[in-house]
């Protein structure tokens, strides 16, 4: 029986046996979990394998990939840098990076970039891993490139090519790669286990990732509906034509490349542990009686008064998706309603292929139209959708 490790504090027990539940007939499993409230660890719990055969055990030094998380570290050194007034969000990307302004993209601005609206999310042209742990190669492919549409008309998930995208801005304004960067402003000075590209003497801690019947289903269907408007560039948003898996991991492929794994690659490469250490979050302020537990073994808890969380307010685009073309519609796409409007806005008309897309720029050039259609923006509580 694999053994599972670490507490919870009072009142969070219920999260210890869903943590335990999802090991049940997955021999192979392993899985860590962190949860912060208010600056207090109450939930610190890990265990199973590190390897799909069982044979390296899950602890808590134990490194993953965390895959778009990475996204939203990224976004914190570009905020730092807002906060200290190097870097403006709605100024024109082409002030810090005037190589940016190639094929119509000179009036895209810092926050079109980050928020998903510069027309990139999947490359032209089909690449190669030795193309994406190549910074400089990337970062001058996107520069050069011709947007999937117009600009400043819709947004759609840059699943990959964001961390390109907002890095680049970092390292040309602090002179410093994102990985350095995230490694002196954050993780030194808060203790942090992470890093976005990987030293060697670290890979050995790297948990092998791969991937569940559901997306094999999930991109058995994609590839047979890659057909259908639009979702020929969805596709391509994950491969980037080829670099990476559809399910982006495989053996030895993907997320479980020692290259990729050193490569910076901000838009999905992080690769921390489960847990802050104590300096980047408040200590329990009762340490537990113990955390030596297992599945014959009652998960240790802690008191932790409760608190009512305050509701917060996002700004989300709100539409009907696939309105870039009548005829297109998730399911024909062969993606769950959730997952395309997590991907595509309204606004948006994808390109239609009138020639290969192969890395001749002569045989890849794509005509295409703006649309018309505009998106609306409410305001909801976190997690409702």
């Amino acid at each position: 029986m694999t053994r599972r490790e670490g507490h919870v504090a009072e009142g969070f027990e219920p999260v210890a046996r869903a943590f335990e539940a999802s090991f049940e007939g997955r021999p192979g499993m392993g899985a860590a979990l962190a949860v912060l409230h208010r600056g207090e660890l109450v939930v610190d719990l890990h265990g199973g394998s590190a390897d799909r055969h069982g044979r390296t055990p899950w602890t808590d030094r134990t490194l993953s990939v965390i895959f778009s998380c990475t996204k939203g570290v990224l976004s914190i050194l570009v905020a730092r840098l807002v906060q200290e007034g190097r870097l403006d969000y709605d100024a024109p990307a082409i002030r810090y990076w005037p190589e940016f302004g190639e094929a119509g993209k000179s009036d895209l601005t810092v926050g079109d970039l980050l928020a998903h609206r510069a027309g990139l999310s999947a490359p032209r042209q089909d690449l190669s891993v030795d193309d994406i742990v190549d910074w400089d190669r990337m970062v001058s492919i996107l520069a050069r490139q011709e947007p999937l549409w117009a600009p400043g008309t819709g947004w759609a998930y840059h699943a990959i090519t964001h961390g390109w995208l907002g890095g680049e801005l970092v390292r040309r304004v602090t002179g410093r790669s994102v990985g350095d960067r995230f490694r002196e402003a954050v993780a030194e000075p808060l203790g942090v286990d992470m890093w976005i590209g990987l030293p060697a003497d670290r890979h050995d801690r790297v948990a092998t990732m791969w991937s569940g019947p559901s997306l094999d289903e999930l991109t058995a269907t994609q590839q047979r509906e890659r057909g259908f408007p639009g979702h020929e560039w969805l596709w391509r948003a994950m491969t980037l034509g080829g670099a990476l898996p559809p399910e982006l991991v495989g053996d030895g492929v993907g997320f479980n490349d020692p290259r990729i794994h050193s490569a910076e690659i901000p838009g999905a490469g992080g690769s921390p542990t489960r847990a802050p250490s104590p300096r980047s979050g408040q200590p329990p302020s009762r340490r537990p009686t113990g955390c030596a537990c297992s599945t014959t073994r009652p998960w240790t808890s802690r008191s932790s008064p409760a608190r009512r969380e305050p509701r917060c307010s996002m700004r989300r685009p709100r539409g009907r998706v696939g309105a870039q073309d009548s005829s297109w519609t998730p399911r024909r796409a062969g993606i769950s309603p959730t997952r395309a409007s997590a991907m595509t806005g309204p606004g948006v008309r994808w390109p239609s292929p009138t020639a290969s897309t192969r890395s001749d720029s002569r045989s890849s050039r794509i005509r295409w139209r703006p649309t018309t259609t505009a998106g609306r923006a409410s305001s909801m509580p976190c997690g409702s959708a």
